[in-house]
C-alpha cells in the first residue's frame, strides 16, 4: 500500500469547510440531519443518536486493543496543535462551538476511529464487527449519515489518524484511505487511487467524484443559457443520449448524420432511497463553499429538472441508460428531481451555455 500519496492532501484547510445547511433548503429536514451516527460537532450530543455514542466507546476499545506503539499520544499531540484550525473548519448558524477543548479532541478521536473502524470491519468481514452486528439497514444509514454535509470531520484528520497506524505496522496490507473510504462510502472513483486528490471532507469528495476535479477543454458558448428542452422533444429533433463520464465530461455534439444528427453525452444517474439526501448534500455544499461560476452539481440538477417533465421524459432516459430508477414509482423520480432543483437559478457558466445552444440549434433545425 502506498500510505502517503492516496491519502490526500494532509494540511488541514485554512477556512471553514463543513456547515450547518442554510433553513431555506431544509424543506425536507431529514435530507440534511443524521438518522443514527453523529459526526463532528454540529449534531453532538443530540439524544436521538445516543446509541452509537455508546457503539463509539466499543469501537475505541476495540481499536485500541489491535494497536501497539505511541500512535495515540502522536494522534491526541496532532489534535491539540491543529485544535482551532479544526474548529475553524466548522460554521454554525450563530456563534461558535461551545464544547471544551477536551470534550472537542475526544470527540474527533472517537469520531475519527468509528469512521476508520467501519471502513475496516466492511473490509475484513468481521463476523464480530461493530457494523456486521447490525443489519444491512444500520449499515446503509451509516454511510448515508457519513456523506452528509453537516456531518463531517475534516479529511486530514482521518488521514493523520491512518497514516499513524500504518506505520504502526498494522494494516499495512490494506489499500489506502481514499480507496477504503470511496469503496465502503459507495462513491465512484474516477481517478487513480495514488493521483494527488484534494479532499476536505466526504461530502467534498463525493462531489468530486460527481463533477470531476482536473482541468477539461469545456463547451464554449458567447451566448447566455436557453431553456432546455425535455428529453421526448429532443429526441424528436434528432438528438441521442448517450451515458458517460462526470459533469465536467458532458457535451452536446451536432453532426452531419442524417439519423442522429446530435449526442448528448450526460453521466448517468442513479436514483435510489439515498438520492435526494445526495443531491441535497451537494448542493448546500456548492452553495454554501463555493463561488456560483463552480456550482456545477447545482446547475446539472437544474440539467436533469430541465429534461424530465413527464414520466415519458424518464422512460426515454431510462431506455437510454442515462438514469436508473431503483426507487420504483417513476411519478416519484419526477417528483425528487422537481424537489432537489427547486430555487436554481439558471446555469451562466459557457459548459452550460455551450450545451444548450447546441440542443436548441437542434430543435429549431428539426422545427419540432
Amino acid at each position: 500500500m502506498s500510505q502517503d500519496s492516496s491519502i490526500g492532501h494532509l494540511e488541514p484547510p485554512d477556512e471553514c469547510c463543513i456547515y450547518k445547511v442554510p433553513q431555506d433548503f431544509r424543506i425536507r429536514k431529514n435530507v440534511y440531519t443524521p438518522l443514527l451516527v453523529s459526526i463532528g460537532p454540529l449534531h453532538f450530543g443530540k439524544v436521538r443518536l445516543a446509541a452509537m455514542e455508546k457503539e463509539k466507546v466499543t469501537c475505541y476499545e476495540k481499536f485500541c486493543s489491535r494497536l501497539r506503539g505511541n500512535w495515540l499520544d502522536k494522534f491526541m499531540s496532532f489534535l491539540q496543535l491543529h485544535e482551532t484550525r479544526i474548529r475553524n473548519t466548522y460554521r454554525y448558524v450563530s456563534g461558535t462551538c461551545p464544547l471544551s477543548s477536551d470534550v472537542f479532541q475526544k470527540m474527533v478521536l472517537y469520531d475519527s476511529i468509528f469512521i476508520l473502524e467501519f471502513f475496516f470491519s466492511c473490509h475484513e468481514g468481521e463476523k464480530s464487527g461493530i457494523i456486521l452486528n447490525h443489519s444491512l439497514v444500520k449499515e446503509s444509514l451509516i454511510r448515508r449519515d457519513l456523506l452528509l454535509l453537516e456531518n463531517q470531520v475534516p479529511y486530514f484528520i482521518l488521514g493523520k489518524l491512518y497514516k499513524l497506524i500504518c506505520d504502526s505496522g498494522f494494516y499495512i496490507s490494506y489499500p489506502s484511505l481514499l480507496s477504503l473510504s470511496c469503496k465502503f462510502l459507495g462513491i465512484y472513483m474516477p481517478w487513480d487511487e495514488h493521483d494527488e486528490i484534494k479532499v476536505a471532507h466526504y461530502t467534498d469528495l463525493l462531489r468530486s467524484a460527481v463533477v470531476g476535479i482536473f482541468p477539461r477543454d469545456l463547451e464554449r458558448s458567447t451566448g447566455k443559457f436557453e431553456a432546455i428542452p425535455t428529453a421526448t422533444l429532443l429526441k424528436k429533433s434528432g438528438v441521442r443520449f448517450e451515458p458517460g463520464g462526470c459533469i465536467l465530461d458532458m457535451k452536446c455534439t451536432r453532426r452531419n448524420f442524417l439519423v442522429w444528427p446530435c449526442v448528448l453525452t450526460i453521466p448517468h444517474v442513479e436514483v435510489n432511497m439515498s438520492s435526494e439526501s445526495i443531491f441535497g448534500n451537494i448542493r448546500a455544499l456548492e452553495n454554501c463553499g463555493y463561488e456560483s461560476m463552480s456550482n456545477h452539481f447545482t446547475n446539472f440538477l437544474y440539467f436533469m429538472r430541465s429534461l424530465i417533465n413527464s414520466e415519458e421524459d424518464l422512460d426515454l432516459l431510462m431506455t437510454e441508460k442515462v438514469v436508473s430508477n431503483k426507487l420504483g414509482d417513476e411519478a416519484e423520480v419526477v417528483k425528487l428531481f422537481e424537489r432537489v432543483a427547486d430555487g436554481i437559478a439558471e446555469p451562466e457558466h459557457d459548459l452550460w451555455c455551450g450545451i444548450s445552444d447546441n440542443l436548441n440549434a437542434q430543435v429549431t433545425f428539426r422545427d419540432v
